[in-house]
């Protein structure tokens, strides 16, 4: 028992560290994490980083609620959010708001 813990504990960073570098190597991660770094390079009052369909990556600061569309044919493809924000510049959440 005691050799198996300390086979696991020597491999466990060696799989983790691979299982890291393959994760990194997904799209949508790799997408994820640049845009996490666009919105915390953005300055203190960026919230939002946005990727929009045509490539434009763009982040957005507080009292500025992000456009889910830029553009005819180009909407927000992902967007990663590095604080916590809410807005209420969407006509069906007003609705919904205004109701309750």
């Amino acid at each position: 028992m005691k050799v198996f813990v300390s086979l696991l504990a020597i491999l466990a960073p060696a799989v983790v560290g691979v299982m890291g570098a393959l994760v990194r190597d997904i799209p949508v991660v790799s997408e994820s994490a640049k845009l996490l770094k666009l919105c915390q390079d953005g300055g203190a009052n960026s919230y939002v980083g946005v990727l929009y369909q045509k490539g434009q990556s763009v982040t957005y600061n507080f009292n500025q609620c992000y456009p889910y569309q830029l553009a005819k044919d180009n909407l927000a493809k992902m967007a990663v959010f590095c604080k916590a924000t809410t807005c209420f510049s969407n006509p069906w959440a007003f609705l919904i708001i205004s109701k309750v």
